[in-house]
């Protein structure tokens, strides 16, 4: 009965710390809206980006820019990372993130360009330190002035 009981919490243990219930952000192959903001959503998903020519084959972390609004938007924010738990200083060109957003629309991140799109990890060396957490901070809404 005592090894049921111990299996049985080990299992509930791993099902939790898997759903990153004890502090270890999981990212998901489905849209998650990390940070909204004045008819603004910014979402991630979790997508495996292949580069056979040159071997390489990385999961990356997308993110989605969303305005529900009906006018054009500026939308500026500072990126938090974390890699295997433990925050990482950003600074240079990773410092802010700033993107326009027409009205009604989406900018999405992919693979191809790198742009709003992060390394999380590679999918073939699981030892290589990975993004475990991304936080957006400062997050700045603004509607784009046209001048007269």
């Amino acid at each position: 009965m005592k090894k049921y009981c111990l299996l049985l919490l080990l299992t509930i243990f791993s099902l939790l710390s898997n759903q990153g219930l004890f502090g270890q952000a999981q990212f998901s192959k489905d849209w998650n809206e990390i940070a909204q903001q004045s008819g603004v959503s910014i979402q991630l998903k979790k997508v495996e980006c292949l580069d056979s020519a040159n071997g390489v084959f990385y999961n990356n972390v997308l993110i989605r820019v969303v305005n529900s609004t009906n006018k054009k938007l500026s939308v500026q924010w500072t990126p938090a990372k974390w890699i295997d738990g433990k925050v990482v200083e950003i600074d240079g060109e990773e410092a802010e993130i700033s993107v326009i957003v027409k009205a009604k629309r989406e900018v999405v991140g992919s693979c191809e360009s790198w742009t709003l799109c992060e390394y999380q990890s590679f999918i073939d060396k699981p030892e290589v330190p990975k993004l475990t957490k991304y936080e957006v901070k400062n997050l700045k809404v603004e509607p784009i002035k046209f001048w007269p």
